[in-house]
């Protein structure tokens, strides 16, 4: 691949057009590329095509599912090759879903940003072990599942973790090459991401090796932070049974219902109670009852395609 800069390379990384115009202008992942290509030269082919990464939200770490998440994917032939924490900051999260969140309502996007805030996200590199004609970050992608309950299989990971909304989805994974690069761009700096890749370059000990290294680290990790189940049903059945659940009647009704609230109200009802935006029982809730989608407006690049994009790479690559 003797292209020097990620804009000539795009119609290499995608199979989708819409997404060669969202990111051709693009100037942010031009500085990952470069890292990438001082980091692989010639083979850089191999990261690129054989590597990707999943990013364990906070969430994932209050429900202690990190662990859960790595054996799953090693089971599917994907070893975890680096590890590290991630502040996924109001502008990098705005920055990764920019061409899906001109759909999204402001009470999601705030209500998403106060998710990320609860702790540092683990980003965990992962070298695909068992090579196919499609990429591993395309591969990944379709493991992971929709947000979208409808969409997804009762195997993929999201509905094995227990996801049960659209905002609060555990994991997240470019969805291609062309993703991979431009992510790594905005969360690391290039010596950042230079000592990463570095490390993933590096590492040669066997996939159940790595496993259990990886496991003692996100065990580690989320010990650093409280535990909650994430779990709505689980929540109302807990605070309801406190002396002053009457404050909360009209959120169990509409939540019974389910029946939009806006923000706004959610929180002035648990203000009452006595919680704030810093509590998982206050955003598990939430995400339940705000309004997800601005109705009429469509994502600039919409994520339903994956099973299209996948036969494409697939048969571009069994040329």
């Amino acid at each position: 691949m003797k292209i020097t800069t990620y804009a000539d390379a795009l119609k290499l990384l995608t199979m989708q057009s819409d997404k060669i115009r969202a990111y051709q202008n693009d100037f942010v992942p031009e500085e990952a590329w470069r890292v990438i290509l001082s980091q692989y030269g010639k083979d850089v082919r191999n990261f690129i095509f054989g590597h990707s990464f999943i990013l364990l939200k906070p969430e994932t770490i209050a429900r202690r599912l990190s662990c859960q998440a790595i054996s799953y994917l090693a089971q599917r032939g994907f070893a975890p090759v680096g590890i590290i924490c991630v502040e996924l900051s109001r502008n990098a999260a705005h920055h990764i879903w920019r061409f899906q969140w001109n759909a999204a309502t402001t009470d999601r996007i705030e209500l998403t940003n106060w998710v990320n805030a609860q702790s540092p996200s683990i980003l965990i590199m992962l070298r695909d072990c068992v090579p196919t004609l499609v990429p591993a970050s395309v591969k990944l992608w379709r493991l992971k599942g929709s947000a979208h309950s409808a969409r997804r299989k009762v195997d993929q990971l999201r509905s094995v973790l227990g996801m049960h909304n659209r905002m609060l989805g555990f994991v997240h994974t470019p969805d291609e090459p062309a993703d991979l690069v431009r992510e790594l761009s905005i969360l690391f700096d290039s010596d950042e991401l230079s000592a990463l890749l570095r490390t993933c370059r590096l590492t040669e000990q066997s996939i159940d090796d790595l496993v259990t290294q990886c496991s003692r680290a996100v065990v580690e990790l989320e010990s650093q932070y409280p535990a909650h189940t994430i779990n709505p049903d689980e929540v109302v059945q807990r605070l309801s049974l406190s002396t002053e659940s009457h404050v909360l009647s009209p959120i169990w009704r509409d939540y019974a219902q389910r029946q939009p609230m806006s923000l706004t109200k959610v929180l002035s009802y648990f203000r009452e109670y006595g919680l704030g935006k810093d509590s998982w029982d206050v955003l598990t809730i939430a995400a339940e009852l705000i309004e997800h989608d601005i109705r009429g407006v469509h994502a600039l690049l919409d994520a339903r395609a994956i099973d299209e994009v996948f036969t494409q790479w697939a048969a571009q690559n069994s040329q």
